[in-house]
């Protein structure tokens, strides 16, 4: 959920403009927003006290990898939806 999130947050700049036409470093508080967030999710995996406490526990690196992958799919399907929903307005 987390991964889908970014990605999300990343698609949800603009409406019309594709995600990859835009640069993260024009939404400076984004990017460290979203940057501080990922760490601190992940040192959350990766600190003890902080396992126990969530009642988690480090995800394997090959299913963070698949993880990433899938929750890309929601930028192919947002960046489509962009794509027909511009085409209809022309």
């Amino acid at each position: 959920m987390v991964f889908f999130e970014i990605v999300h947050i990343g698609n949800c700049r603009s409406e019309r403009i594709s995600a990859f036409r835009l640069s993260p470093l024009k939404s400076p508080f984004l990017l460290i927003g979203t940057l501080l967030a990922l760490t601190v999710h992940f040192a959350a995996m990766q600190i003890r006290i902080m396992q126990r406490i969530l009642q988690i526990e480090p995800v394997e690196s090959m299913t963070l990898a698949l993880l990433l992958c899938l929750s890309l799919t929601l930028a192919m399907v947002i960046e489509l939806h962009k794509y027909w929903k511009g085409r209809g307005a022309a």
